[in-house]
């Protein structure tokens, strides 16, 4: 299926009232960072958050795939404590481009692919910044940044086009879910402390005493974060954008938009030589306990 082929349904609908942003333009805009999407999105069991009637209308986060969705959309059915979800997959920009015409405004990834749910290729640490401004979590970046290539760990930021940044290391698959996330942990405890008086990984906020959030509980299925290129419901309709390191400095965690990013995708791609690396021996550094059947 060409882009040209593909008829938005009620394109005129404003998603974004406060910008003017039509469902059009969301389905467009997803046309064209598609290219630059689909790495971190394709193949993975997705949760979409839908607004048929724009981001001021109800919204939903959805993680089954309804039985009317298109035979190109994948389907994966997991056991849950009371039932089954049946997580759409998408292969190619059809299923993205289906998905954004079906209203999702946002989409969630899991760090784990549809072929493998034990074993996580993607480590995220979310950091919630304080109600004191941005540049606290600029400084956490950059704190969390140092950790990480202390123990050998290409790491890559993004805006999560809400209140602050998320900072990703891409993995090989070679730790079961709780051993990730087990990792994960223990390198946002270094992190905090080198860094006791920004960083925190206390839960309750209101014990945080002004800190950035570390937040590393995003590294295990079935829990997700937002997609490298996502729009967010919110004005302006601000993108989860990734950026070179050094573009945290000026950048805000909103600073990118549908508007706006044009410049951006006709530029290198910040994330276009982004390495697998291995975290095994990572785990072993901290102590993380593994299991034989890794």
């Amino acid at each position: 299926m060409s882009d040209r082929s593909f008829v938005v349904s009620n394109p005129d609908k404003v998603f974004f009232p406060a910008d003017g942003i039509t469902k059009a333009e969301v389905v467009g805009y997803y046309a064209e960072v598609a290219d630059r999407m689909l790495p971190f999105l394709v193949h993975r069991p997705l949760t979409i958050q839908r607004f048929p009637d724009g981001i001021e209308g109800e919204g939903w986060l959805q993680k089954n795939a309804p039985d009317y969705y298109p035979p190109y959309i994948g389907r994966l059915a997991v056991p849950k404590a009371e039932g089954t979800t049946t997580y759409p997959v998408v292969a190619d920009r059809r299923g993205l481009l289906y998905l954004a015409d079906q209203a999702a405004v946002t989409f969630h990834v899991p760090p784990v692919l549809a072929d493998d749910l034990v074993h996580p290729d993607v480590m995220i640490f979310d950091l919630d910044p304080p109600p004191n401004g941005t540049a606290p979590v600029r400084d956490a970046a950059f704190a969390i940044k140092a950790t990480l290539d202390n123990l050998g760990l290409p790491s890559y930021p993004k805006t999560t086009g809400s209140k602050g940044y998320h900072i990703h290391v891409f993995t090989r698959r070679q730790l079961r879910n709780e051993e990730f996330a087990a990792t994960a942990r223990a390198i946002a405890e270094t992190a905090v402390g080198h860094h006791p008086e920004l960083l925190t990984v206390e839960i309750h906020k209101d014990k945080r005493r002004g800190r950035v959030f570390v937040d590393w509980l995003r590294n295990r299925f079935p829990s997700t974060s937002v997609a490298p290129y996502s729009l967010r419901p919110e004005p302006h309709a601000p993108v989860a954008a990734p950026l070179r390191w050094e573009e945290v400095h000026d950048i805000d965690p909103q600073g990118v938009t549908l508007r706006t990013i044009a410049a951006r995708l006709d530029a290198p791609d910040p994330w276009g030589h982004h390495r697998r690396v291995p975290i095994a021996p990572v785990a072993d550094a901290l102590g993380i306990a593994r299991s034989s059947t890794t």
